[in-house]
Protein backbone atom coordinates (compact mmCIF):
# COMPACT_ATOMS: atom_id res chain seq x y z
CA UNK A 1 0.00 0.00 0.00
CA UNK A 2 3.14 2.28 0.88
CA UNK A 3 4.96 1.62 -2.52
CA UNK A 4 0.92 2.07 -4.05
CA UNK A 5 0.99 5.35 -2.12
CA UNK A 6 4.12 6.93 -3.10
CA UNK A 7 3.93 5.78 -6.67
CA UNK A 8 0.42 8.06 -6.99
CA UNK A 9 2.50 10.97 -5.34
CA UNK A 10 5.69 10.68 -7.66
CA UNK A 11 2.81 10.70 -10.71
CA UNK A 12 1.13 13.71 -9.45
CA UNK A 13 4.43 15.61 -8.28
CA UNK A 14 6.00 14.70 -12.16
CA UNK A 15 2.48 17.05 -13.18
CA UNK A 16 3.19 19.80 -11.07
CA UNK A 17 6.86 19.86 -11.31
CA UNK A 18 5.93 20.26 -15.41
CA UNK A 19 3.56 23.03 -14.95
CA UNK A 20 5.16 25.06 -12.17
CA UNK A 21 9.22 24.53 -12.51
CA UNK A 22 11.56 22.88 -10.11
CA UNK A 23 12.03 26.59 -8.57
CA UNK A 24 7.78 27.39 -8.59
CA UNK A 25 6.58 24.23 -7.24
CA UNK A 26 5.81 23.85 -3.65
CA UNK A 27 5.73 21.10 -1.20
CA UNK A 28 1.79 22.40 -0.55
CA UNK A 29 1.11 22.25 -4.39
CA UNK A 30 2.22 18.81 -4.38
CA UNK A 31 0.40 17.87 -1.29
CA UNK A 32 -2.75 18.78 -2.90
CA UNK A 33 -2.37 17.10 -6.20
CA UNK A 34 -1.26 14.06 -4.65
CA UNK A 35 -4.41 14.63 -2.01
CA UNK A 36 -2.32 13.59 1.01
CA UNK A 37 -1.70 16.35 4.25
CA UNK A 38 1.66 17.79 4.14
CA UNK A 39 2.86 16.12 7.16
CA UNK A 40 1.88 13.11 5.08
CA UNK A 41 3.95 13.71 2.13
CA UNK A 42 6.93 14.60 4.39
CA UNK A 43 6.31 10.86 5.70
CA UNK A 44 7.49 9.77 2.12
CA UNK A 45 9.92 12.40 1.26
CA UNK A 46 12.28 14.94 3.21
CA UNK A 47 11.50 18.09 1.36
CA UNK A 48 10.69 19.19 -2.60
CA UNK A 49 14.59 18.15 -3.26
CA UNK A 50 14.25 14.62 -2.41
CA UNK A 51 10.71 14.61 -4.37
CA UNK A 52 12.40 15.86 -7.97
CA UNK A 53 15.20 13.04 -7.09
CA UNK A 54 13.07 10.56 -7.04
CA UNK A 55 10.51 11.44 -10.05
CA UNK A 56 13.54 11.85 -12.27
CA UNK A 57 14.38 8.26 -10.75
CA UNK A 58 11.20 6.77 -11.75
CA UNK A 59 11.63 8.31 -14.94
CA UNK A 60 15.48 6.53 -15.33
CA UNK A 61 13.52 3.55 -14.32
CA UNK A 62 10.56 3.68 -16.81
CA UNK A 63 12.88 4.09 -19.68
CA UNK A 64 15.19 0.68 -18.34
CA UNK A 65 12.17 -1.51 -18.13
CA UNK A 66 11.21 -0.29 -21.59
CA UNK A 67 14.72 -1.14 -22.97
CA UNK A 68 14.42 -4.98 -20.88
CA UNK A 69 12.00 -6.83 -23.46
CA UNK A 70 14.10 -6.13 -26.54
CA UNK A 71 17.44 -7.87 -25.10
CA UNK A 72 18.07 -11.27 -26.60
CA UNK A 73 14.63 -11.06 -28.57
CA UNK A 74 16.31 -12.74 -31.58
CA UNK A 75 12.67 -13.73 -32.80
CA UNK A 76 13.12 -10.13 -34.37
CA UNK A 77 15.78 -9.21 -36.78
CA UNK A 78 18.60 -6.92 -34.98
CA UNK A 79 18.12 -3.78 -37.01
CA UNK A 80 14.25 -4.46 -36.58
CA UNK A 81 14.47 -4.51 -32.62
CA UNK A 82 16.96 -1.77 -32.57
CA UNK A 83 14.62 0.38 -34.54
CA UNK A 84 11.25 -0.47 -32.02
CA UNK A 85 13.62 -0.14 -28.38
CA UNK A 86 14.50 3.60 -29.90
CA UNK A 87 11.45 4.52 -31.43
CA UNK A 88 9.73 3.26 -28.04
CA UNK A 89 12.56 4.98 -25.66
CA UNK A 90 11.85 7.86 -28.22
CA UNK A 91 7.84 7.78 -27.14
CA UNK A 92 8.10 7.95 -23.34
CA UNK A 93 10.83 11.07 -23.54
CA UNK A 94 8.53 12.90 -26.28
CA UNK A 95 5.67 12.62 -23.46
CA UNK A 96 8.07 13.62 -20.90
CA UNK A 97 9.58 16.27 -22.52
CA UNK A 98 8.43 19.06 -20.08
CA UNK A 99 10.45 17.45 -17.17
CA UNK A 100 13.20 17.14 -19.42
CA UNK A 101 13.01 20.89 -20.28
CA UNK A 102 12.67 21.91 -16.71
CA UNK A 103 16.07 19.76 -15.59
CA UNK A 104 17.83 21.84 -18.54
CA UNK A 105 16.42 25.40 -18.19
CA UNK A 106 16.44 25.29 -14.37
CA UNK A 107 19.67 23.07 -13.81
CA UNK A 108 21.43 26.10 -11.93
CA UNK A 109 19.05 26.57 -9.68
CA UNK A 110 18.54 22.49 -9.06
CA UNK A 111 22.52 22.31 -8.50
CA UNK A 112 22.44 25.20 -6.11
CA UNK A 113 18.88 24.26 -4.36
CA UNK A 114 20.82 20.76 -3.85
CA UNK A 115 24.31 22.25 -2.90
CA UNK A 116 25.26 21.14 1.31
CA UNK A 117 22.52 18.14 0.67
CA UNK A 118 24.20 14.39 1.97
CA UNK A 119 24.75 14.04 -1.91
CA UNK A 120 26.90 11.71 -2.94
CA UNK A 121 28.28 12.86 -6.35
CA UNK A 122 29.81 9.39 -7.71
CA UNK A 123 26.22 7.70 -6.68
CA UNK A 124 24.88 10.31 -8.19
CA UNK A 125 27.12 9.81 -11.20
CA UNK A 126 26.49 5.77 -11.61
CA UNK A 127 23.41 6.20 -11.16
CA UNK A 128 22.48 8.68 -14.67
CA UNK A 129 25.58 7.91 -16.49
CA UNK A 130 25.83 4.59 -15.48
CA UNK A 131 22.65 3.90 -14.25
CA UNK A 132 19.75 1.38 -15.47
CA UNK A 133 19.54 2.81 -19.13
CA UNK A 134 23.19 2.25 -19.91
CA UNK A 135 23.14 -1.01 -18.03
CA UNK A 136 20.16 -2.24 -20.12
CA UNK A 137 21.89 -0.85 -23.53
CA UNK A 138 25.32 -2.09 -23.03
CA UNK A 139 23.51 -5.83 -22.43
CA UNK A 140 21.35 -5.48 -25.33
CA UNK A 141 24.65 -4.99 -27.44
CA UNK A 142 26.21 -7.49 -25.59
CA UNK A 143 23.56 -10.18 -26.39
CA UNK A 144 23.47 -9.21 -30.06
CA UNK A 145 27.40 -9.83 -29.92
CA UNK A 146 26.91 -12.81 -29.11
CA UNK A 147 24.20 -13.98 -31.47
CA UNK A 148 26.60 -13.00 -34.19
CA UNK A 149 24.00 -10.07 -35.32
CA UNK A 150 26.37 -6.75 -34.45
CA UNK A 151 30.08 -5.81 -34.67
CA UNK A 152 32.25 -8.33 -31.96
CA UNK A 153 35.39 -5.45 -32.51
CA UNK A 154 33.77 -2.80 -30.83
CA UNK A 155 33.15 -2.73 -27.02
CA UNK A 156 29.46 -3.34 -26.30
CA UNK A 157 30.14 0.01 -23.38
CA UNK A 158 31.37 1.81 -26.24
CA UNK A 159 27.84 1.22 -28.23
CA UNK A 160 26.19 1.89 -25.08
CA UNK A 161 27.94 5.25 -24.81
CA UNK A 162 27.15 6.11 -28.06
CA UNK A 163 23.84 5.45 -28.55
CA UNK A 164 23.12 7.23 -25.21
CA UNK A 165 25.08 10.05 -26.73
CA UNK A 166 23.23 10.15 -29.93
CA UNK A 167 19.71 10.05 -28.42
CA UNK A 168 20.86 12.76 -26.01
CA UNK A 169 21.90 14.85 -28.48
CA UNK A 170 18.57 14.61 -30.76
CA UNK A 171 16.56 14.79 -27.35
CA UNK A 172 18.21 18.10 -26.33
CA UNK A 173 16.72 19.49 -29.75
CA UNK A 174 13.31 18.51 -29.12
CA UNK A 175 13.59 19.32 -25.09
CA UNK A 176 15.03 22.76 -26.70
CA UNK A 177 11.58 23.34 -28.61
CA UNK A 178 14.41 23.53 -31.89
CA UNK A 179 12.19 20.70 -33.50
CA UNK A 180 8.63 19.68 -33.70
CA UNK A 181 7.26 16.54 -33.10
CA UNK A 182 7.03 15.44 -37.32
CA UNK A 183 10.91 16.28 -37.48
CA UNK A 184 12.04 14.55 -33.75
CA UNK A 185 10.66 11.76 -34.99
CA UNK A 186 12.17 11.95 -38.41
CA UNK A 187 15.90 12.80 -36.71
CA UNK A 188 15.20 9.50 -34.35
CA UNK A 189 14.35 7.45 -37.09
CA UNK A 190 17.70 8.56 -39.35
CA UNK A 191 19.74 8.60 -36.59
CA UNK A 192 19.38 4.50 -35.57
CA UNK A 193 19.32 3.64 -39.31
CA UNK A 194 22.76 5.24 -39.43
CA UNK A 195 23.59 3.96 -35.67
CA UNK A 196 22.13 0.28 -37.38
CA UNK A 197 24.20 0.30 -40.81
CA UNK A 198 27.84 1.48 -39.02
CA UNK A 199 27.13 -1.60 -36.15
CA UNK A 200 25.84 -4.43 -38.07
CA UNK A 201 28.10 -7.28 -39.05
CA UNK A 202 27.62 -7.64 -42.11
CA UNK A 203 28.57 -3.93 -42.77
CA UNK A 204 31.49 -4.27 -41.00
CA UNK A 205 35.09 -3.95 -43.09
CA UNK A 206 36.11 -7.06 -44.11
CA UNK A 207 33.16 -9.41 -42.46
CA UNK A 208 34.07 -8.28 -38.63
CA UNK A 209 32.44 -11.32 -37.33
CA UNK A 210 33.10 -13.85 -39.82
CA UNK A 211 30.03 -16.48 -41.27
CA UNK A 212 28.01 -15.23 -44.22
CA UNK A 213 27.11 -11.94 -44.88
CA UNK A 214 23.83 -11.60 -45.42
CA UNK A 215 22.93 -14.40 -43.47
CA UNK A 216 18.88 -14.82 -42.41
CA UNK A 217 16.62 -11.76 -41.81
CA UNK A 218 19.31 -10.19 -39.45
CA UNK A 219 21.22 -7.20 -40.86
CA UNK A 220 21.30 -3.12 -40.96
CA UNK A 221 18.28 -1.27 -42.66
CA UNK A 222 18.23 -1.33 -46.25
Amino acid sequence: MKEIVRAFILSKAREVFQERGFAGATMEEIASASRVSKPTLYNYFKGKRAIFLAVLDNMHDRVAERIKPYIGQTDLPFSQRLRDMTMDMADYFNRHKGLLRIVNAEMRVILDDLDGEDINVDLMQRRYFRGKIYSAVREFFHRAQLENECMRSVDPEIMAVMYIGMMGQINMHQVMGEWSEERYQSAVAAGIEIFSKGIDKRDAPGGDTGGDRGNGPRGGIR
